[in-house]
């Protein structure tokens, strides 16, 4: 059986993801949605119709089968329940919402009980990443004997050009559209955290004067110099080298490099003869 998708959003990400599909033999791209006029340009190149609303869409194809959502931030949610409302499964890309109320109130709407069959699914990308994979891989093989997490240190730089935060994408600028420097990369490493180490209890920021703004230019000034978390087992990371102290014995790093990453995983020694 062939599933037939729809993709809404003709921006960056929406003609990625329409490769995949058209690459798939199981998947169909039957329609691509966007209200710009030049996104009918962009379907005639995927080979794809082009539609400017969801509700034209529904009403000149048959239901597809599923949807994958890539418009602003700020529009998720209400794409995504028109979508689920119309009996469509929805891959949506990160983040969920760009405020916890509305996140909420859709993963309400998923739980009652006509709803319950249709699938959402969130598009953490990264955790796919041949570097992430063998670092969970690391984390959790018997063989590699890391032994206790006990933190955890990373950094990711990259300097996006101006024209990023350019229109008709300059809603990535405003924090009140969605866009800033936390829902759009720091949600990639929160989700790569809960991947390797769990599920994050606490976070604690810490708060220094402000430097100088950086691209967008006229994004307010970063202001926060260090993201402490803590893990359910007690692991921690933070945005800083940390001090490592442990009674189990000599800590030890295990240095990783990724796609315009780097970062160290401490862990202890579980062997009491070595405390």
């Amino acid at each position: 059986m062939t599933l037939k998708f729809i993709i809404v959003g003709a921006g960056l990400i929406g003609p990625r993801h329409a490769q995949s599909i058209l690459s798939n033999p199981s998947t169909d791209l039957v329609a691509l949605i966007d209200p710009l006029p030049s996104a009918a340009t962009t379907a005639q190149k995927l080979g794809t119709s082009y539609y400017p609303t969801i509700e034209a869409t529904l009403q000149a194809i048959p239901k597809p089968d599923a949807a994958i959502v890539c418009t602003p931030n700020h529009t998720h949610v209400a794409i995504t329940k028109q979508l689920l409302l119309a009996n469509i499964h929805v891959l949506v890309e990160k983040p969920l919402s760009d405020n916890i109320a509305s996140a909420r109130e859709l993963l309400s709407l998923l739980k009652q009980p006509q709803h319950a069959h249709l699938k959402l699914l969130v598009g953490h990308h990264r955790r796919f990443n041949p570097y992430v994979l063998k670092t969970k891989e690391l984390l959790t093989s018997s063989a590699t004997s890391l032994g206790h997490i006990i933190a955890i240190n990373g950094l990711w730089t990259l300097l996006k050009p101006d024209s990023y935060f350019s229109a008709p994408t300059a809603w990535r600028a405003s924090s009140t559209t969605g866009g800033g420097v936390i829902p759009i990369n720091l949600i990639h490493d929160i989700d790569i955290l809960h991947y390797l180490l769990g599920p994050i209890t606490r976070v604690h920021a810490e708060q220094t004067p402000r430097n100088a703004p950086t691209p967008p230019k006229k994004a307010p000034p970063s202001r926060c110099a260090s993201r402490p978390a803590q893990w359910a087992h007690s692991s921690s990371a933070t945005r800083r080298p940390p001090r490592i102290t442990s009674r189990l014995g000599p800590a030890r790093t295990r240095l990783f490099r990724g796609w315009r990453a780097v970062g160290r995983i401490f862990t202890a020694s579980l062997d009491p003869g070595r405390r």
